[in-house]
């Protein structure tokens, strides 16, 4: 049953006080069982409360080390290119050409993590959130928009400043 959080303690004890007529009156003991999925999630909060910090815990973890790979790799890629960015300077490209060219890829790579995790990382959440529907009754799967908002406009204020760094 689907019942109003507020009407819940009434309509909960009304149906255990159905469940036990039912089974005084049948000879088979305890023929029907009442499960309440708000007990189950209740007795579980110390669980989703551990295992929310934890998976926080390592999604800023990774965060973290995403950060630095993501500068590991366009410092290095700017090394690289040091070469090929002293023959452009030298032809005419200017300063704030080259700043703008290293905003603009950097700009380039925030845009596909982002498209690839709006569309791959949402779609292998959703196949997870349905695997653990399965096994838990009341679970509820949603996809953290805002968060993930709010991570892209950190990442895109990262990716602009390391690109300012490095230039």
């Amino acid at each position: 049953l689907n019942v109003d959080t507020l009407r819940e303690p009434i309509i909960k004890q009304n149906v255990e006080k159905l469940v036990e007529n039912v089974n005084k009156k049948s000879q088979e003991w305890n023929q029907l069982l009442l499960y309440s999925n708000s007990e189950h999630l209740a007795s579980a909060q110390s669980y989703i409360k551990v295992t929310n910090l934890v998976l926080g815990t390592l999604g800023i973890v990774l965060l973290a080390i995403g950060i630095m790979n993501y500068w590991n790799t366009i410092v290095t890629g700017i090394q690289t290119r040091k070469h090929e960015l002293v023959i452009m300077e030298s032809i005419g490209m200017t300063g704030k050409q080259l700043r703008t060219l290293l905003i603009a890829e950097g700009i380039w790579h925030w845009g596909i993590v982002i498209v690839l995790v709006g569309t791959v990382g949402y779609g292998i959440l959703w196949l997870m959130g349905e695997s653990i529907k399965k096994e838990l009754a009341y679970f509820r799967f949603y996809f953290p928009w805002k968060l993930f908002i709010i991570l892209a406009i950190v990442l895109l204020i990262v990716t602009i400043e390391i690109a300012e760094l490095i230039y």
